[in-house]
This record gives C-alpha cells, structure tokens and sequence, in this order.
C-alpha cells in the first residue's frame, strides 16, 4: 500500500496575496484545509440534506430552475423536491 502524505494548511487566515488573488480574479486557492476523511463526511451530509434524508427545522428548500420540469419561478418550501437527474 502506498502511503500520500499532503500537508494541511496550517494557518486559518488569508495572506495578503490571496486577498488581492481574490479581489482580482474571484477565487483564491487555499490548498488543502481538511483531510480527505472529513471532506467525504461532508459531501456524505449534504447528500443526506439535499436528497431529504435528514430534515433542518426551518430550512427552505428550492428546486433548481435549470432543472427539468421545473419553471422560471420555483418557490422554497421545507419539503424535498425530489429526484430530478
């Protein structure tokens, strides 16, 4: 087995290049901030959210108007939308 060693960002705050890379082109690239463990934890709990697997009280819900089937003007509502691809 091969072992991938990448190093983690180790300070939380922007440099001063990045802020002026973000004002010029709109992003900034950060490098890597968390370990890719918990980036999957992540992608696993939007999925969870967006598919209405887990529910937030309070939280609106829109389907996407590029969707199929959906109109110019889909309303958010705190039910899912369902599968749409």
């Amino acid at each position: 087995m091969t072992t991938i060693r990448i190093n983690l960002r180790q300070n939380n705050k922007m440099t001063k290049t990045e802020w002026q890379e973000l004002e010029e082109i709109g992003y900034v690239r950060l490098g890597v901030v968390l370990p890719e463990a918990q980036i999957d934890r992540l992608c696993q709990r939007i999925d969870e959210i967006m598919l209405g697997t887990i529910r937030y009280e309070g939280m609106g819900m829109q389907l996407c108007p590029s969707a199929p089937g959906a109109g110019p003007t889909t309303s958010f509502s705190a039910e899912h939308k369902g599968r749409v691809r």
